[in-house]
């Protein structure tokens, strides 16, 4: 039987648990949660109000879980053991620093002769120095600018219009890393100077000399950031919100929407986030975890990345404000190592978890303001190619809005006719989220991904004869979508 991942939700983050098969019972899963955390597992359910509760004797097949399958547990116990990590919880549920084991080098961790008998100077160095973070002002530029799509952005900032603006939520944010200007700028020359160099040509008396005015624009292009961010897509996740943060659910369409952005050329790029309006913070801790989770998932763990954090809310005259951010390598590598977490009575700031340390200006801090994880970034926009006509699709997992469906596929396809023209079919199913509905009828594997790449072959033309000559859709996968959408 095969093995997969599940994932275990509790008020204190989200665990992995890897080699899980379908015959294990849930009691299993508690065991080896209760082992490896050293808590006490009460509840535990599907559904993030536990309003179906699992019994320890159901099987995981008979449940339904497979790979990526989140778990909702309730715990207690005031502390947390991940690795050599203790955390403690006060009756908020915030994770703070307490006075850990007095044999240990520092609190939370274990007695250092737990781990060897002899310690030289330069164990011990390296040793504080793999828990210790120097806090400073990160001014480095990652990334040019971000382009967001005009519609993506109005449908989102639209949809949380209707909540009048007063809930959290947050979207995946697909499109494409591509050189900045500079770098364009930098990689010309290049080939211009392998060219000269293989055909043995010197600039000869047709070179000046540099001055002052050339110097400072050469600097300003080598340390320009290399990459600018094109987004073409916002897919907003199964959530749930309030009016201080949100939590991202089980999305049984994840690997399919990664699947269609792959097909069409598209990555993910960035994560998107709202709040109502705040004085006090650029993102909040919550925000910034997760979106630094989110950006070490979408590029492997980069630390140096232009993967963007955009911010929307109300500014002082209540109008809506677009604000993309990257996150510094010190807020990367801190949520990776388990260094940071979110602070619900003061979002403002992150707090440091034991045993790690946080140096700012020379002083130890047991919180750190967000601002210090966060740089901004230039904003442009553009219209996506992917965007789909005048009548934009429905969004999913919107609990006040339509959800997509034959008949609105049927609306973006109406005046086709029958028997389309490749370039007509093309045009109608440039649309992200029209893609992803395919995924109800077209699985992995088994036309899905043709499907997109024949699109991006039209919507990512280089010129209007590649529409010409654009061949025509396979005929088993044309007269299913046109059944699907009752056109047949």
């Amino acid at each position: 039987m095969a093995k997969f991942v599940i994932r275990i939700r509790t008020k204190v983050g989200t665990w992995r648990m890897n080699d899980v098969e379908g015959k294990n019972k849930v009691s299993e899963i508690i065991a080896r949660v209760e082992h490896d955390h050293n808590i006490k597992v009460g509840k535990v359910s599907l559904k993030q109000n536990y309003s179906e509760i699992l019994s320890g004797d159901e099987r995981l097949d008979k449940i339904g879980a497979k790979n990526g399958t989140m778990f909702f547990m309730e715990i207690s116990g005031g502390t947390v053991v991940v690795g050599n990590t203790r955390r403690h919880l006060d009756e908020k549920g915030n994770v703070v620093i307490k006075g850990g084991d007095n044999k240990g080098i520092r609190p939370g961790l274990h007695a250092l002769r737990d781990k060897k008998l002899h310690w030289t100077l330069t164990d011990m160095t390296e040793l504080e120095d793999k828990y210790t973070y120097k806090i400073t002002s990160d001014q480095t530029e990652r990334c040019a600018k971000a382009s967001l799509d005009v519609s993506a952005c109005q449908s989102f900032q639209q949809y949380i219009g209707q909540m009048n603006y007063n809930t959290c939520r947050c979207g995946i944010l697909y499109g494409k890393f591509v050189d900045s200007e500079a770098e364009a700028e930098r990689k010309k020359e290049e080939e211009e100077a392998k060219t000269r160099r293989a055909a043995n040509i010197g600039y000869g008396s047709t070179k000046k000399n540099m001055n002052l005015s050339d110097l400072e624009k050469k600097t300003k292009k080598e340390k320009g950031a290399r990459q600018a961010v094109i987004v073409e897509a916002i897919y907003e996740p199964p959530q749930q919100g309030d009016d201080k943060t949100f939590t991202i659910l089980e999305d049984p369409r994840e690997a399919k929407v990664d699947a269609v952005a792959k097909s069409l050329g598209l990555t993910r790029v960035g994560f998107i986030v709202s709040h109502p309006a705040s004085t006090d913070f650029v993102l909040n801790s919550t925000e910034i975890c997760n979106a630094a989770e989110q950006s070490l998932e979408a590029t492997q763990g980069e630390r140096d990345s232009p993967f963007v954090v955009v911010r929307v809310t109300l500014n002082e005259e209540r109008n809506v404000i677009f604000e993309p951010y990257t996150l510094t390598p010190l807020c990367l590598d801190m949520v990776a190592e388990g260094a940071i977490e979110p602070m619900l009575d003061n979002p403002s700031h992150c707090s440091v978890v034991a045993p790690f340390q946080a140096i700012v200006e020379m002083k130890e801090e047991h919180v750190i303001d967000n601002d210090f994880f966060v740089k901004s970034v230039p904003i442009v926009n553009h219209t996506s190619k992917v965007a789909g006509g005048s009548t934009k699709f429905p969004r999913f997992n919107r609990q006040f809005a339509e959800a997509p469906s034959a008949a609105s596929m049927r609306t973006a396809l109406k005046g086709l006719g029958r028997n389309p023209n490749p370039a007509s079919l093309a045009k109608a199913l440039s649309d992200f989220h029209l893609l992803v509905y395919l995924s109800e009828v077209f699985n992995l594997g088994e036309g899905l991904e043709d499907i997109c790449k024949w699109v991006a072959k039209y919507a990512y033309r280089e010129d209007e004869q590649a529409a010409v000559n654009l061949e025509n859709l396979q005929e088993g996968y044309r007269v299913l979508i046109m059944s699907m959408a009752g056109l047949d």
